[in-house]
């Protein structure tokens, strides 16, 4: 069974090909481009891992993850930013914008294995 992983990423393109790359990784993925597509998408289906962009158009990552933890509070995020980001949770990390996608593999499988 292959795990799924929510992308969550205002620039369309660039969550496209992290899906198509996760795929090579036998990772299924779905695109949000808004956190409100994200919380639908996210309260119509089981998700293993988020990658979440923390600056959104409407809703800025971090509500959105507040809002998944209230329905799945051991879901596990991982932020990719391109501004600072401390967050205090063992089920989240954060990587910094520009990021290699074989980091965020790397990033994937830890999260999935702690």
């Amino acid at each position: 069974m292959k795990r799924k992983i929510l992308i969550i990423e205002d620039n369309r393109e660039t969550a496209l090909v992290l899906g198509e790359y996760l795929l090579d990784f036998g990772f299924d993925s779905e695109v949000a481009i808004t956190g409100k597509e994200a919380i639908e998408k996210f309260n119509k289906s089981s998700f293993d891992i988020v990658l979440a962009d923390f600056k959104l158009p409407d809703i800025d990552g971090q509500t959105v993850v507040t809002k998944f933890r209230h329905i799945h509070p051991d879901i596990k995020v991982i932020f990719l930013t391109a501004h600072y980001l401390s967050l205090k949770n063992a089920n989240t990390l954060v990587l910094e914008k520009p990021c290699r996608p074989k980091k965020i593999l790397d990033a994937i499988n830890k999260m999935l294995l702690s």
